[in-house]
């Protein structure tokens, strides 16, 4: 079984990347279920934040025993103070700021992902990376934003496939700031002049982008949930 949650949104006003949803334990978790009917969910991917707020939570995937917790939504940079990231499967990154810095969120599922971004303080207001299933989320380096975290590749079906990456962080590109670049698996990119990208690849778990300042944040997609029967 492999349990994947949804990815976070990203931050508005100069954002956070969402962080990209856990997975179950293991990656591929083998359990053995008894006869019966089980109720199988799918979660969602959390919304980008809006201008001044900070992104949404994706929601889990599960199955029985076996969960995929939902990534963690960006912290927003609003009026030059700093948020901190959202804890979650993968930790949201924190938010850009001028004023103070902050952490970037942490990880709910031991082994199932990494810890988003934390920021330092810089003109440009960079925010930091979410966090992705292979890597933590970038912090900011000078006035160009935290990168997502990179995406795992997994093979449950007997073809790889890339999931999980965190979102990009965003920047004030007036002054300079340029936006961090998604983790991949479809994750999006944080924006220097206008919203984050959403996530945009579906059942890939990743987080969506932080955005530049008065914009909202990108969505993340939603989880997965795969189960590979073996009699």
């Amino acid at each position: 079984v492999f349990a994947l949650g949804g990815g976070g949104g990203g931050a508005g006003d100069l954002g956070g990347g969402g962080g990209a949803g856990g997975h179950s334990a293991n990656a591929i978790q083998s359990a053995y279920f008894d006869a019966g009917t089980y109720t199988v969910t799918v979660g969602a991917g959390g919304a980008g934040g809006t201008s001044g707020h900070i992104g949404s939570g994706g929601t889990s995937s599960s199955v029985g025993p076996v969960v995929g917790i939902g990534g963690g939504g960006g912290g927003d940079g609003y009026g030059g103070l700093t948020e901190a990231g959202t804890n979650g499967g993968c930790g949201g990154g924190s938010g850009g700021g001028a004023v103070n810095t902050a952490v970037g969120g942490s990880v709910l599922q031991v082994g199932g992902g990494y810890a988003g971004g934390s920021n330092t303080m810089n003109a440009a207001q960079p925010a930091s990376g979410g966090g992705g299933l292979a890597a933590v989320g970038s912090a900011n380096a000078g006035a160009t934003a935290g990168a997502g975290g990179s995406s795992a590749s997994i093979n449950i079906t007997g073809t790889a496939v890339d999931y999980g990456g965190g979102g990009g962080g965003g920047a004030l590109g007036s002054a300079g700031g340029v936006a961090g670049a998604g983790g991949g698996a479809g994750a999006g990119a944080g924006s220097a002049s206008g919203a984050g990208a959403a996530a945009s690849i579906a059942n890939r778990g990743s987080g969506g982008g932080g955005a530049n300042n008065t914009f909202a944040g990108g969505s993340g997609a939603s989880g997965i949930l795969t189960i590979r029967v073996v009699v």
